[in-house]
């Protein structure tokens, strides 16, 4: 097992280093922040000073020294836009899209496997098929047409939610979470739906087509040939086997969350990490935007080494094979 973990982290330092020299370029190919900061109207004294400050007019060589120096240390400098530290401003807005992830995948847990369950036992029936035509259909509509209904529905005709806005927050463990008050609830449900809605039609196939697998297996047919009832088979011994391979997988569907909450947090205007990097690309805030991406792979490897971790106590042969996802 400490081997199997020393593998994973090493695996993380190289992918964070990997990723560090890609932005680092990736950045720059995006335009010169200059033309954003300095006021067109500025003497070429002024922006000589101006640029001198920031460090753009120093080789690229120095820069690339410099910019790793201080990212080792933790420090990815000032954001240009919000004059705050840049992996400060990031964190602050992390917690309220993991926040928003969690919540999603929750909603997608809570429905996706009995559904998958139900479709598995009841395979010919029409609430069966109806569940699985509408989420095939869900599944393949843009994310932000759906949000643009959920908004039309239930905030301009019914009223039940907020459109927009993060509502009410309470500190919990020193971090300010919506889902502590009635208000924050109310606010998260419509995006966190929306997110859930791609999650619930994977989790369902995925529990379906394993519960279909693990019914034919000699274990089941054992059982059932002793006498086990139908409801015993089904949740004491067939579901756990279904369960174990999703847990990998939850970690892959957090990280698809993560990358999804860029569009729905800027419909909804979600104060998290999405909505910030998209306007700070629009104004080209380097800082911002390299401590959103390191930061955001160092969440999600953590979260994949977790659900592996968690895998492999379930089925300790991963940690041998190396075969986990």
């Amino acid at each position: 097992m400490i081997a199997y973990i020393f593998r994973r982290l090493s695996e993380t330092v190289l992918l964070l280093v990997f990723v560090g020299n890609i932005l680092f370029f990736g950045v720059r190919l995006l335009g010169d922040p200059s033309e954003i900061l300095i006021d067109p109207g500025v003497s070429l004294a002024e922006r000589a000073v101006i640029r001198h400050q920031y460090g753009f007019d120093q080789p690229i060589l120095f820069q690339f020294w410099h910019f790793w120096k201080n990212t080792l240390c933790g420090d990815f400098g000032t954001s240009f836009v919000y004059h705050e530290p840049a992996l400060a401003l990031v964190g602050q807005r992390l917690v309220a899209t993991v926040e928003l992830a969690c919540v999603a995948i929750m909603i997608s847990l809570i429905f996706g496997i009995p559904l998958g369950l139900l479709a598995a036992v009841k395979q010919t029936s029409h609430l069966t098929r109806c569940v699985d035509l509408s989420l095939r259909l869900v599944s393949g509509l843009p994310s932000f047409w759906i949000s643009l209904i959920l908004i039309m529905v239930f905030s301009v005709e019914l009223r039940w939610f907020p459109s927009s806005g993060r509502g009410q927050t309470a500190l919990v463990f020193g971090l300010p979470l919506s889902i502590a008050t009635r208000n924050g609830w109310r606010h998260i449900i419509l995006p966190a739906s929306e997110l859930a809605l791609f999650q619930t039609a994977m989790i369902f196939r995925l529990t379906r087509s394993g519960m279909q697998r693990v019914r034919g297996m000699d274990f089941v047919r054992f059982g059932r040939a002793r006498g086990l009832t139908e409801h015993r088979l089904l949740f004491f011994h067939a579901l756990p086997n279904v369960l174990a391979p999703l847990i990998p997988v939850m970690g892959l569907e957090f990280s698809a969350v993560i990358a999804m909450t860029v569009v729905t947090e800027t419909i909804f205007n979600w104060p998290g990490v999405g909505h910030l990097l998209m306007t700070s690309i629009a104004l080209l805030d380097r800082p911002v935007i390299i401590a959103y991406v390191l930061a955001v792979v160092s969440l999600l490897s953590l979260v994949s080494l977790l659900a592996d971790l968690a895998h492999v106590l379930v089925d300790p042969r991963i940690a041998r094979t190396g075969q986990s996802s």
